[in-house]
């Protein structure tokens, strides 16, 4: 079918779009959009603009949240924390979309589930719409069948975004007086939190925000967890722009990932296990995964040696070994159950701590090196060590490189950083990260052309990391020195008159090595293919972040050779 013969309205680059793909009804997949002709990396697929836009977690009135206010916010939540904890904010804040939209018969879509349907979300959903409709008053001549309704098409449909906010001159002047002035009275409301954003210049000017964009066209993409195509919200232009990420031949359906991409989501495509995704897939979009990744062994869920096999990795609903292809039954698996499930919820709580994305204070802080050390090499023998081929081993890395790079230095000082060490053994730590990223999320071990990983995933969730490995060399292969604008001035005038430059030092030998593999990491496969996925609509965004690498490379070719 072509997609001329419908509503066009939101698409923005309508011409490439007909002619790219059509709509098929595909056996496993069902009705979906497929490419016409080939593609190459960097193509653009679709540019859309959303038919509904609203933030996840509104904090005032405004143009995508009209019908806020802190009473009705706190409603709307109260009504849903005892269906499911995991539908907030989320129910809530498509609750109050629904009671802004003037023409709700409007929006309908290939595939939601029905009212009737025995799924837990659903019956919440539905019971959540019927507890609002009889209690709040704004919502007492609305159908909560329609509601509920609405709000699974959102669940089914929408897309979740990350947009940086710029942040104006704060609409009340004396904001800081005035919370200087409460503190005596009822104590200093802000948290060790805050302290992120007194180090990071760039966050007060900036801050991130999730929204969700339902697009008319956008659902009508397929899911997978390994996608052929990247998407990205451009709030300038307020579009979706669907990218191609490797070639693709005729006849391909196009996907993307319904799952969070990031690497802070339990059940997203960088932590969790096959397992996880698709119970988040069946909870929320109310369908079961059978992408080429999920059939796959599952590479972020292997077990080291057993027996006489060296690599076991999980594979629908069984164990096996990737080589001789002997099956394990699960309690011959010994990172599994209670143990598995621990270290996954552990590593995400001090991964939350580590990125300043829960409140944190020196306590809590002090934990992170000895709690995520136990997990690797446990002092209790009965507890199993987290194997190298789980998801976890390179998180928990992550959360170390994170900690010694940049949190021990901000808390402790340089200077006793310096001397215990802590860029070293942070490099090292940020090597594993990297690589694990590398060889279990960029690609798949597989030989099977079909499993070609999810490289655009893997590189914005090392670019986490390394920010802060450029940060931490560009600062320790440098030193201020002072000199004398003058030198005829007088004491009190050259005191005024120094100036401040800026001089590169040697790099230590053992820094070299660890910032060597990842160089290589990033400019045999990353730089490259980013660069052409963006070759035909430029970001500003990606050529910030080529920016950046290009002069750490470069920094760390001139300081090597001193």
């Amino acid at each position: 079918m072509q997609v001329d013969q419908y509503d066009l309205s939101t698409v923005v680059n309508k011409g490439i779009f007909i002619q790219t793909v059509e709509l098929r009804q595909c056996e496993l997949e069902g009705r979906s959009l497929v490419t016409k002709k080939p593609l190459n990396a960097g193509d653009i697929i679709l540019v859309e603009q959303p038919r509904l836009r609203y933030l996840i977690e509104p904090t005032c009135r405004s143009s995508l949240s009209p019908y806020y206010s802190k009473r009705l916010w706190k409603q709307l939540k109260e009504s849903v924390v005892d269906k499911d904890l995991e539908l907030t904010p989320g129910v809530p804040a498509a609750m109050l979309a629904y009671l802004a939209l003037k023409d709700r018969s409007s929006y309908d879509f290939f595939y939601y589930p029905d009212l009737d349907q025995d799924h837990t979300t659903v019956q919440s959903v539905k019971e959540a719409c019927t507890s609002v409709v009889a209690t709040v008053p704004e919502f007492k001549d609305l159908d909560a069948k329609e509601m509920a309704t609405f709000i699974l098409k959102i669940y089914g449909n929408a897309h979740t975004v990350s947009f940086a906010h710029e942040r104006k001159q704060p609409t009340h002047k004396r904001r800081k007086e005035r919370r200087q002035w409460y503190i005596p009275k009822f104590g200093e409301p802000y948290d060790m939190s805050g302290f992120y954003s007194e180090l990071d210049a760039s966050d007060n000017k900036q801050q991130q925000r999730s929204m969700i964009c339902l697009m008319t066209w956008g659902s009508k993409f397929a899911h997978s967890c390994a996608p052929n195509m990247f998407l990205q919200y451009e709030p300038s232009e307020n579009v979706m722009v669907f990218r191609a990420v490797r070639p693709l031949a005729p006849g391909t359906v196009l996907s993307f990932s319904y799952l969070p991409e990031d690497d802070m989501t339990l059940g997203g495509l960088v932590c969790g296990t096959t397992v996880l995704r698709q119970a988040k897939l069946r909870k929320f979009k109310f369908f079961e995964c059978a992408c080429t990744r999920c059939q796959d062994f599952d590479w972020s869920r292997g077990q080291d040696t057993i027996e006489k096999c060296q690599e076991v990795y999980y594979r629908q609903q069984h164990w096996e070994c990737t080589q001789c292809r002997t099956e394990y039954p699960e309690e011959k698996i010994s990172f599994c159950g209670e143990r598995e499930t621990h270290v996954q919820q552990m590593t995400l709580a001090f991964a939350a701590l580590a990125h300043g994305l829960k409140p944190v204070d020196e306590d809590s802080l002090r934990m992170i090196e000895p709690y995520m050390e136990d997990l690797l090499h446990p002092e209790d023998e009965d507890e199993v060590p987290v194997p190298k081929h789980h998801w976890t081993f390179g998180t928990i890395h992550a959360v170390l490189a994170t900690y010694h790079l940049k949190l021990f230095p901000q808390f402790f000082g340089k200077g006793l950083a310096e001397r215990f060490g802590m860029v070293q053994k942070g490099l090292n730590e940020a090597v594993v990260y990297l690589t694990f990223l590398n060889d279990h999320i960029w690609s798949f071990p597989s030989t099977s052309s079909s499993s070609p990983g999810n490289p655009m995933t893997a590189f914005f969730a090392g670019w986490r990391i390394l920010t802060i490995v450029m940060d931490s060399v560009l600062q320790g292969t440098q030193r201020t020195v002072e000199s004398d604008s003058d030198d005829d001035c007088s004491s009190s005038e050259e005191e005024e008159d120094l100036q401040s430059t800026i001089e590169l030092i040697p790099m230590p030998e053992d820094w070299k090595q660890p910032t060597s593999q990842m160089i290589d990491i990033v400019q045999s496969g990353w730089i490259p293919l980013v660069t052409q996925i963006f070759h035909a609509r430029r970001s500003p965004v990606i050529d910030d972040m080529m920016k950046r690498i290009n002069e750490f490379v470069d920094r760390v070719e001139l300081v090597s050779a001193l």
